[in-house]
């Protein structure tokens, strides 16, 4: 299909709305050959600042010269800003052979029962897309919460929450703790945990699923804010410059073993 024609495709599957399950990603993901295995993954949850973190986060990786991507939502102008390649968002026709095949997929383990979602079906392509291009990490961008959402199909080797507000209390609960549960489910075995400024009033959730796995979270404070974790697991940092135009830099210095 060309672009025009997956868009279409992908505005047909947004009336099924959103499925509380992994099962959909998971027989996408499955019938694409498990593309999420081919590279290593940072999820990043949160109810604020998400993409920034995600799109950094993709930045200082290809700085230090490996092949990231980003995957993040929503777009502004077009769905192909979802996916990044080496900073840049991929081209229509890239977008269109993702899509393909995660039609394809869908064809392929549909049952005239089983429907998938746009978000699952993004989600199914830009992971294709990413192994297709070789990328050695991806840097994920959660949906919404975490607990069933498509992205938490990669097992990620880094696990960041930048910080809990209510956000789509409809779905995910009416409490800011509620909130902090489903977000904390990214966390899984073996996976490096970051915690941002954000998370701090809720801290002990977080804490308390990484223990439960034998994970030692880190966390972001700004300068002398306290810290829930003990101090060498805390990165510290400080604002020297904000950017003063759009396309300016923020400078900042960073402090601790992990900075």
């Amino acid at each position: 299909m060309d672009f025009a024609a997956a868009i279409r495709y992908l505005e047909s599957a947004m009336r099924f709305g959103i499925e509380p399950s992994l099962d959909g990603i998971r027989a996408l993901a499955d019938a694409m050959g498990r593309p999420q295995d081919a590279f290593v993954s940072v999820q990043i949850t949160g109810t604020n600042g998400k993409s920034s973190t995600t799109r950094a986060c993709a930045a200082l990786l290809e700085a230090e010269g490996l092949a990231a991507a980003a995957y993040t939502s929503p777009h502004l102008e077009s769905y192909a800003e979802r996916i990044e390649l080496g900073g840049l968002p991929i081209g229509e026709d890239d977008f269109a052979l993702a899509m393909t095949a995660a039609a394809s997929a869908a064809r392929a383990v549909g049952d005239g029962e089983r429907s998938f979602t746009e978000f699952e079906l993004l989600t199914a392509a830009a992971l294709w897309l990413m192994r297709e291009r070789g990328v050695d990490v991806a840097c994920l961008e959660v949906g919404m919460g975490g607990r069933w959402d498509a992205t938490s199909v990669v097992d990620p080797a880094v696990a960041v929450i930048t910080g809990v507000g209510l956000d789509h209390t409809e779905r995910l609960g009416s409490t800011v703790e509620a909130i902090a549960e489903d977000k904390a489910q990214i966390i899984k075995p073996g996976a490096s945990v970051v915690l941002g400024p954000g998370t701090a009033p809720v801290a002990g959730i977080f804490l308390e699923r990484a223990e439960g796995f034998g994970l030692h979270p880190r966390f972001v404070a700004e300068d002398s804010a306290p810290s829930p974790v003990e101090e060498a697991l805390t990165v510290r940092y400080a604002v020297r410059r904000r950017p003063n135009r759009p396309g300016g830099a923020i400078e900042l210095d960073a402090r601790g073993i992990h900075a």
